[in-house]
C-alpha cells in the first residue's frame, strides 16, 4: 500500500474477520471488504480502453483455482497467490511478467494460459507434456512464452495436462498432452523434445461459443448448441466400468443438444440444457444418493433456471438467473458453503445463504467462489494452497481483491 491509501499495481487479496461465528450448518455473517481496481491518482486521466477485438464484454477480473494454485486475472495482469505471509491473510505477489493484457485466463495441473487482447496466447509453468504450446526446449518456463501460431484467440481453457484456444472465427486450436486424443489432434507429446510444432485444429469443428477441458477430453457447443467431444469420452450405451478405454475424434454426441454451456473436471462435464443442469462422463462423485438421468451417462442435478455451472473435485455450483447460487456434492470441505458436514457423500443443491446477487462464480478443487454485481467476491470452502497455515470457511467470507 502507497501512503494516502492508493492501492500498487500488484494485486492485494485479504480476508477479513476470521473468526467467523457461526458453525453447524448454519451460514456465516459475511464480512465486508470490498473489490475493485485501484482509484486513479488526482491528476490522472483515464487510462484508454481498448474494445476487445472479438466485441465481447470482458470481465474486469477473474479468478482460476486448480489444486493448490490460486491465481486472478486483474487488469489484465495475472497474480499467483503463495503460502506467504500471515496466516489471517492472502497477499499476492507482484503481477507476473510479460502478460499486461489478458483477457481470459485458466490454469492446469501445474501451469497457467492467458488469451491476450491482441489474440495471443501466453502460457507457463509446466511444459512436460508441451503443455506451454510454444517452440520450447524445456520441461518447465516461469516466464510466459507464446504458443505457436495462435494470433485470433479470445478464450483460453485448461484441462490436467492440455488446453485449448477458442478462435475469433468459431474454430479451437488445442496442444498439450494427447495419450487420449483429449487436443482433438493427432500431434503427441515427445519425451526427448518437449517441443510442440503448431497446435492442432480441431477438425470438423466451426462457429463454437464454448469450450471445456478436463483430464483426458475436451467438448465444445457451437451456436446451434450442439456438443462435440473428443479424447477419453464415456458415450450413450457405454459400459461403466470400461468407458476409459475408449478414444474418439471429435464426435457430435446425439442426445446432447440446445446445450449452452460448458464445464469439466477430470472425467466429468455438465452443461445447462434449458436452464436445467445436466452432467455426464465420470460423475460418480457428484451424484446425490437416487440421483438418474435420461439416459446411461446423463445425471439431471436438480437444478433449474442456471445461468452458468462449474465443476470441482467432487462438487459443482451453478450460478442461476436471480443471481444465488447453489453448489451441490461432497461438502467435507465446506466447499458448498452450508456449514460442517462429514464425509464424503454428495448432497442435493442447495443455494448458499449469505451471497448477494452474483454474476459469476467459480470453483476449485476444495473452495467455492462468487462475484457479485457490486464487484465483490465471496469464497467458502478450505483454502488450497495455504499448507502451513490452513484456513476452512464453512460460509461466504468477502475477500478484496484490488489492481
Amino acid at each position: 500500500m502507497k501512503q494516502g491509501g492508493l492501492v500498487t499495481l500488484a494485486m492485494a487479496m485479504a480476508i477479513a474477520g476470521w473468526a467467523c461465528g457461526g458453525s453447524g450448518g448454519h451460514a456465516v455473517e459475511p464480512r465486508a471488504i470490498l473489490v475493485a481496481p485501484a482509484p486513479l491518482a488526482s491528476n490522472a486521466a483515464p487510462p484508454p480502453e481498448a474494445p476487445p477485438a472479438s466485441g465481447e464484454e470482458i470481465a474486469p477480473f477473474e479468478i482460476a483455482l486448480e489444486g493448490q494454485q490460486i491465481c486472478a486475472r486483474v487488469a489484465g495482469h495475472i497474480h499467483c497467490l503463495s503460502d506467504d505471509g500471515p496466516a489471517d491473510a492472502l497477499t499476492s505477489a507482484t503481477p507476473l511478467e510479460g502478460i499486461e493484457d489478458a483477457i481470459s485466463f485458466a490454469l492446469g495441473q501445474g501451469f497457467g494460459c492467458a488469451a491476450t487482447r491482441a489474440g495471443a496466447v501466453l502460457c507457463f509453468g509446466d511444459n512436460s507434456f508441451g503443455q506451454l504450446g510454444a517452440k520450447l526446449r524445456a520441461t518447465r518456463s516461469d516466464k510466459p512464452v507464446a504458443v505457436a501460431g495462435i494470433t485470433t484467440a479470445k478464450r483460453v481453457v485448461a484441462g490436467q495436462g492440455h488446453a485449448c484456444a477458442l478462435l475469433r472465427d468459431g474454430t479451437v486450436r488445442c496442444w498439450g498432452r494427447n495419450e487420449a486424443g483429449q487436443t482433438g489432434g493427432t500431434t503427441s507429446y515427445v519425451a526427448a523434445a518437449h517441443e510442440l510444432i503448431e497446435p492442432d485444429t480441431v477438425p470438423g469443428l466451426k462457429d463454437v461459443v464454448s469450450i471445456a477441458a478436463g483430464a483426458s477430453a475436451t467438448c465444445a457447443t457451437t451456436r446451434s448448441q450442439e456438443v462435440t467431444c473428443w479424447g477419453r469420452v464415456m458415450l450413450e450405451g457405454d459400459d461403466p466400468t470400461a468407458w476409459s478405454q475408449k478414444n474418439i475424434r471429435p464426435t457430435a454426441m446425439a442426445d446432447l443438444t440446445r446445450v449452452d454451456e460448458l464445464t469439466a473436471l477430470d472425467g466429468a462435464f455438465c452443461g445447462i440444457i434449458g436452464g436445467e443442469v445436466r452432467c455426464w462422463g465420470e460423475t460418480w462423485s457428484l451424484t446425490p444418493s437416487g440421483r438418474a438421468g435420461s439416459s446411461k451417462r446423463m445425471m439431471d442435478v436438480g437444478i433449474s433456471r442456471a445461468r452458468k455451472v462449474r465443476l470441482g473435485a467432487s462438487h459443482g455450483c451453478a450460478l442461476l438467473f436471480d443471481g444465488s447460487v447453489s453448489c451441490w456434492g461432497a461438502n467435507y470441505a465446506g466447499a458448498l458453503g452450508r456449514g460442517e458436514t462429514e464425509g464424503y457423500e454428495a448432497l442435493e443443491p442447495e443455494v448458499v445463504k449469505g451471497v448477494p446477487f452474483a454474476v459469476d462464480v467459480m470453483v476449485g478443487g476444495s473452495m467455492s467462489c462468487a462475484v457479485t454485481g457490486a464487484r465483490e467476491v465471496y469464497c467458502w470452502g478450505s483454502w488450497p494452497h495455504r499448507m502451513q497455515h490452513p484456513r476452512k470457511e464453512t460460509g461466504p467470507v468477502k475477500v478484496r481483491i484490488t489492481g
